[in-house]
């Protein structure tokens, strides 16, 4: 097939730039309209987060306030991969910094998934750990603002389907699991 048929980046720039993300802007032809078509994404760190389980089988969530939505959310515990880390270490330091719990190492790579194919350039690193113990030296709090949340699935499943829990990415998470008999809501 020529690539004549199919579409073409003539262009691409930073717009703007952070230490937390750039926007980029990307100059696309197509073999079926003239002219060009000007499009924006965001290039942020790549993302890992983790449906970990205790081992008494409940669900670990974090509830923290996001100002972007202007309210409370329950979520998955999760972050960024920092520069020099894989993303599997990423996953274990941030269970840790956000809930206290550890995966003694039980940390098993679900998939990668693009969190948003229409704007967002990054990755999500999707991680299960079955067994996440408590883990918190004396001393050591976990991140401020973030709650701990742990609950039975069939709770999660009401949080679900009350709307509660609704970050897409990790509803994607939560049916990966599901789906590779990891949980059973």
């Amino acid at each position: 097939m020529s690539s004549a048929k199919h579409p073409k980046i003539v262009r691409k720039k930073v717009s703007y730039s952070s230490p937390w993300f750039k926007v980029m802007e990307k100059e696309v032809i197509y073999p079926w309209k003239k002219g060009s078509e000007t499009y924006f994404s965001v290039k942020s760190l790549e993302y890992c987060s983790a449906l970990a389980l205790t081992k008494e089988g409940y669900v670990v969530l974090v509830k923290q306030f996001r100002p972007v939505l202007e309210k409370y959310t329950y979520e998955l515990p999760s972050g960024c991969v920092e520069a020099g880390e894989t993303p599997r270490a990423a996953m274990e330091r941030e269970l840790w910094e956000e809930t206290g719990f550890s995966s003694k190492g039980r940390m098993e790579f679900l998939a990668q998934l693009h969190p948003d194919s229409g704007r967002l350039e990054n990755m999500l690193w999707c991680y299960f750990a079955p067994k996440a113990l408590p883990h918190r030296p004396e001393g050591r709090k976990i991140e401020p603002g973030i709650e701990i949340v742990l609950c039975s699935p069939r709770e999660l499943k009401k949080l679900i389907t009350s709307g509660k829990f609704n970050h897409a990415p990790h509803m994607g998470i939560v049916a990966l699991a599901v789906m590779k008999g990891k949980l059973k809501l």
